[in-house]
């Protein structure tokens, strides 16, 4: 097993009797590995990393298999490449500024892969999706949070981890447990010294990450058209060519575009958590994961203590 894994640090695989052959619906390949690059891009996130970079995957025959080669530990992090402003050489430097430097892109991807074991894990433990019956749960002993299922059973967490899994969206595995049925299961894995660590989602876990009207239901719903909002959040980006500050709310990014004038005098607010005053433009009956719909068309920043 350690020489089948010691190129990779880590991967996602179906295994079963569907995927025996190492095939799997187009349109269902499309959506994990659209899913498996938004999960990982979004812990990142959580951790300072704003800046784009390469993800690439190797599908393996046998099972369907996203292989992450360790080969990624060579590859630095990059601002955005076309159409790049003034922000994403500020984000670049940010990143040297603050020990960033000998962090590779590798380092990020398997960080955000644990990040999603542990999601799947404190799910399986307590049993449920609900974010309150977690919270209601939850202890803090010696500095650690222990959260306590229906058995007894106690999960400790750090608050890192805890604070992770809070702020992530309730369903960011949505559709990559969307195929698991009795014949196939998930399972997700990081690799240490070419030994896989894994967490599975089989059949009779599937509905504790996945809904099946997913999308018919409308996203951040309290942001309708032409309310008047002030929304608190972190300020990730900001464009000059397209004129947008990019603000994480809830886990999604925002669109603000300044009632008047350009961008550049919000630039001290960059990497800041602060509040954003507004008015929402949503286009009529707009329920999709499109963030870029939800647009908060006046914008006045403020920092938060």
């Amino acid at each position: 097993m350690t020489a089948k894994y010691d190129k990779y640090l880590g991967y996602l695989k179906y295994d079963g009797e569907r995927v025996a052959e190492g095939f799997l619906d187009a349109k269902q390949s499309a959506e994990i590995l659209l899913a498996f690059d938004e999960s990982i891009r979004f812990f990142a996130r959580r951790e300072g990393v704003h800046q784009e970079f390469e993800l690439p995957v190797k599908i393996n025959e046998g099972s369907w298999e996203i292989q992450i080669p360790i080969t990624l530990y060579q590859w630095s992090i990059s601002a955005v490449g076309a159409g790049a402003t003034v922000y994403a050489v500020t984000a670049a430097k940010k990143l040297a500024e603050n020990d960033f430097k000998d962090v590779t892109t590798g380092d990020i991807v398997k960080s955000a892969l644990s990040k999603i074991k542990q999601f799947i894990q404190i799910r399986k433990h307590i049993g449920t999706n609900e974010k309150a019956e977690i919270k209601k749960s939850s202890k803090i002993i010696n500095g650690t949070i222990h959260i306590v299922n229906s058995q007894g059973g106690m999960l400790a967490l750090s608050k890192e981890d805890f604070d992770a899994y809070m702020d992530a969206p309730d369903n960011i595995l949505n559709n990559l447990a969307k195929p698991i049925d009795d014949k196939m299961i998930l399972r997700i894995a990081t690799i240490d010294k070419g030994i896989p660590r894994e967490e599975t989602i089989g059949p009779n876990e599937k509905l504790l990450f996945f809904k099946s009207d997913i999308n018919e239901e409308m996203l951040l719903p309290e942001l309708c058209d032409g309310a008047t909002v002030s929304l608190e959040g972190e300020i990730t980006k900001g464009n000059e060519r397209t004129n947008f500050i990019g603000l994480e709310y809830k886990g999604f990014i925002l669109n603000c575009r300044p009632v008047e004038g350009g961008v550049r005098p919000h630039k001290p607010f960059l990497f800041t958590r602060s509040i954003v005053h507004g008015v929402v433009h949503r286009p009529p009956g707009e329920k999709s994961h499109k963030f870029s719909y939800h647009e908060l068309n006046q914008l006045k920043c403020r920092r938060t203590p």
